[in-house]
């Protein structure tokens, strides 16, 4: 699973995890989730 950031209008990787429990497991330690919001984009 990769992970992509909007850096001056431009998608950008910014991360790659094994599985969801990695990447939750990452969230969560970084304390990612907390104040944001997600914004989803479908093309």
């Amino acid at each position: 699973m990769y992970v992509e950031e909007l850096v001056d209008g431009t998608r950008t990787q910014t991360g790659a995890f094994c599985t969801y429990g990695c990447l939750a497991a990452h969230i969560e330690h970084e304390g990612l989730a907390t104040g944001t919001t997600c914004r989803v984009e479908f093309e």
